[in-house]
């Protein structure tokens, strides 16, 4: 006899071996999202800081909020001074408008990850400045801090910043 179309088993292999497929496709992309969000993190720290330096050597003196605490010596530590949230925002702050001028920038803001004070998700720093984002107004650079994407959510994380006294240098931190 003569039989038209699939048996049950063999349709369950068949959707087995696909489901075998996919799911090695979607740990793989799992995995490639993960490690781009790290590496970007990674590459915007070290433009970050050298955005700082470049704030430094161009001014002669680092961004105020820092500057306020070098000049006053106020360390309660010898080795280094971990700024506290507000103050890491204004450090950026001030090098990311030194940087959107025409001329003569001191970093790339262009791959910067954004977000409003006390939101949960970011975006990147074009977008926030135009507000593209679903639902999502115009940033002004004083409305923005700055941070990453977290490795496994992809929530907003800030980044902090290290002063190290007597190397009198910037980390930035996360």
């Amino acid at each position: 006899m003569k039989r038209a179309g699939f048996t049950i088993v063999e349709m369950l292999i068949v959707i087995s071996v696909i489901g075998v497929l996919m799911g090695i496709v979607t740990t793989a992309a799992r995995n490639s999202i993960r490690d781009a969000r790290d590496r970007r993190k990674v590459t915007m720290a070290a433009i970050i800081e050298q955005g700082m330096a470049t704030y430094y050597q161009r001014k002669g003196r680092w961004p105020s909020a820092l500057e306020t605490k070098v000049q006053a010596n106020n360390f309660d530590n010898g080795e280094y001074y971990d700024l506290q949230p507000s103050e890491v925002d204004s450090c950026f702050r001030d090098v990311v408008k030194c940087s959107t001028e025409k001329r003569n920038p001191m970093m790339d803001v262009t791959g910067l990850f954004v977000a409003p004070a006390n939101a949960k998700s970011g975006m990147d720093f074009n977008v926030a400045r135009q507000g593209k984002k679903k639902n999502a107004r115009k940033l002004n650079v004083n409305e923005m801090v700055f941070g990453y994407p977290d490795k496994e959510s992809g929530k907003f994380k800030r980044y902090g910043l290290r002063y190290s006294i007597p190397g009198d240098s910037v980390k930035v931190t996360y």
